[in-house]
């Protein structure tokens, strides 16, 4: 990536559903193997554990395995000790937060979660394909 700017500049958001959009506007700009090279020479995911951003940590790591599991690449060793991590609780989109209220629906919410990356699930995000979005 060029300019002076962090990745961890890049990702600022004030919420985490902001954040994973930001992650996304990423990833569409800069391209998914530029994306991730800058994550991984600028430990961003360790610079936001760092800063007590366990979630977003969390979720970069799972974008992360992720893509290297789909991208056939051999996943990033110095990441294994935060792989071990869990959210207490899972993590749902916004959108479907509000889908399962309105509709209050367990069966749709399990086949959603059913369907959703297990990278992401490991950590209880339940997530999507972030890859050729767009």
């Amino acid at each position: 990536m060029t300019g002076s700017t962090s990745m961890t500049d890049r990702l600022y958001a004030r919420d985490f559903d902001e954040f994973k959009l930001h992650v996304g506007a990423c990833i569409d700009v800069y391209g998914e193997n530029a994306f991730f090279d800058a994550l991984i020479e600028e430990d961003t995911i360790t610079e936001f554990y760092a800063q007590n951003r366990n979630k977003e940590c969390l979720y970069l790591l799972a974008a992360l395995d992720y893509f290297c599991r789909v991208r056939q690449r051999a996943k990033v060793i110095k990441y294994a000790d935060f792989r071990r991590m869990r959210l207490k609780q899972t993590h749902w989109p916004e959108n479907l937060r509000l889908l399962n209220a309105t509709l209050k629906n367990g069966n749709l919410m399990q086949k959603i979660k059913s369907n959703a990356v297990p990278e992401f699930l490991k950590y209880n995000i339940v997530e999507g394909d972030i890859l050729n979005v767009g």
